[in-house]
């Protein structure tokens, strides 16, 4: 097997094995993830609860800034999410708008737990670093272990977002908003 066909196969099964840890959350505000698996044809498929109200980023590039009582809303729930995946030792990894769903009645389903890890595991991941460059900590693209507080970060940086309309540290290129990220304040 060559390396790089090692190296998907490694990865698939990775995805799987972190979909079916995910898959172990039950909380109002976590997207219920039903069967994990693969194709006959091999490909890894995660089947989710279907979100019919969009996502936040789509919220937050249409009606920016959100009304106060509605961030104050969706803040409750997305930390409720979190705190339910870290009470089970699971740190999500790549919390965003893009990951923020709503359900048809308006309620928060945190996604994506694709890039998930268990907190005792993620030790074995020093130097790897993982998800949305906008929302990643210092301390993940510093190549340390991600825990709870990478979570509470993005989220964070979520906050921003749904206050301001934008991003507290952006640029015209990923390393600049890793250098915002590592090297400023935002305003």
């Amino acid at each position: 097997v060559s390396g790089g066909a090692r190296h998907a196969r490694d990865a698939r099964s990775e995805l799987l094995a972190e979909a079916r840890l995910a898959a172990r959350l039950d909380h109002p505000h976590i997207a219920n993830i039903y069967d994990v698996g693969e194709t006959d044809a091999g490909e890894p498929y995660i089947a989710l609860a279907y979100c019919g109200g969009g996502a936040l980023a789509e919220r937050i590039a249409s009606r920016h800034p959100l009304p106060l009582a509605e961030i104050i809303d969706i803040a409750q729930q997305l930390a409720a999410a979190l705190d339910a995946a870290h009470g089970s030792g699971i740190v999500h990894r790549d919390v965003k708008p893009a990951n923020v769903l709503f359900d048809a009645h308006g309620a928060v389903r945190l996604s994506d737990f694709g890039i998930a890890k268990l907190a005792s595991r993620d030790a074995l991941n020093t130097g790897t670093v993982r998800g949305t460059a906008a929302y990643l900590a210092p301390e993940q693209l510093r190549g340390e272990p991600a825990d709870h507080r990478s979570d509470l970060w993005a989220f964070g940086v979520t906050l921003y977002e749904m206050l301001a309309g934008r991003r507290p540290f952006d640029g015209a290129s990923s390393a600049a908003v890793l250098y915002g990220i590592l090297a400023s304040r935002p305003e």
